[in-house]
């Protein structure tokens, strides 16, 4: 848990300060240039966030080896487009990492989440395991009619009860309806998260805006408690109780510039972190570039017959064991 919490610690720490991070002052602008960005995201239906790690060394623990190749010079590029009207999401991804490429597209809609055959068998053929039931899958994947397959609600469940979460019949219902939610970011909100950083983290040039916090895990948890807002305080509550609980940040610098006229923000994040128990590490670098923009795109659920559920494919191999069986 530990090992996995310290990459997870990475991103979500470099994730959560870089979109809080957004003359009058070099001060004031960044805060403008925060706050127009924020409220031009809910405007634009398409939105383009590429990250890198430039480097990942994590040391003391049994598998550190295999996650370095995972992550070290890994790079990820998610294209997210919106269709309001249609109510659907198209979540387009494709990156590196540990020296293979990798491409996966999905769809959001009512019903849960569709992603092609033809790239799940393709990430099963490059991401092979011993594990005997994800070749199983590969295999079932291959002789499939349908272009979809819908990880639907009734799997997502049983998913998060068999890791002793809680859901309900509304959960997919709620995330799904949160994609559509448009909110106005307040200004004074963002000035009072803002306050208690010095005019000297923040500088300007040209059309862009930069703001510098670096520190140790103090100054780092006092930096997102400051940024907590009414939106994001059960995120960032969640991430501070895991950081007290997992993580020592022995140090970390986070330089974000933002650009309201191109819509654009980049993120440099440098970190030094640890096990609280002090026996597993882990140094990275990396680069969080976003834009945001509009898209006159339409974006469609697929029609039942072009998609098989996985709770209708578990179904029709139980079908097919229990025939077998019988013909025995």
């Amino acid at each position: 848990m530990k090992k996995h919490f310290l990459v997870g610690a990475a991103l979500l720490t470099a994730f959560t300060l870089t979109a809080c991070s957004n003359s009058k002052t070099a001060k004031q602008n960044y805060i403008d240039s925060y706050t127009a960005l924020s409220n031009q995201s809910q405007d634009n239906n398409s939105h383009d966030v590429s990250i890198k790690f430039d480097s990942f060394d994590m040391q003391g623990d049994a598998s550190s080896k295999e996650i370095n190749a995972l992550l070290n010079n890994a790079s990820m590029n998610v294209k997210v487009s919106v269709d309001y009207h249609n109510k659907v999401v198209a979540l387009n991804t494709d990156g590196k990492i540990s020296d293979q490429e990798l491409e996966l597209n999905m769809l959001l809609g009512k019903k849960g989440v569709y992603v092609e055959n033809s790239q799940v068998t393709s990430l099963i053929d490059n991401f092979q395991s011993a594990n005997p039931y994800v070749s199983l899958y590969g295999q079932l994947l291959d002789q499939l009619d349908q272009k979809y397959l819908l990880v639907d609600q009734t799997v997502m469940e049983n998913g998060i009860a068999s890791q002793g979460g809680s859901a309900d019949s509304e959960s997919w219902k709620s995330t799904y309806n949160q994609f559509f939610e448009k909110t106005k970011t307040d200004k004074k909100d963002i000035e009072k998260n803002f306050k208690d950083i010095p005019e000297k983290n923040f500088t300007q040039s040209g059309d862009k805006v930069t703001m510098k916090l670096s520190g140790n895990g103090d100054d780092i948890k006092g930096y997102l408690k400051n940024l907590m807002t009414t939106s994001n305080k059960e995120d960032v509550q969640a991430m501070l109780d895991d950081l007290d609980k997992y993580t020592n940040i022995k140090s970390m610098d986070v330089e974000t510039t933002l650009n309201p006229k191109t819509h654009e923000s980049e993120s440099k994040i440098n970190g030094d972190i640890q096990s609280k128990d002090g026996k597993t590490s882990a140094k990275f670098k990396m680069t969080v570039t976003a834009k945001s923009s509009k898209e006159n795109k339409s974006i469609t659920e697929p029609s039942e017959k072009d998609a098989i559920s996985l709770s209708q494919m578990f179904k029709n191999l139980m079908l097919e064991s229990s025939e077998e069986v019988d013909t025995y």
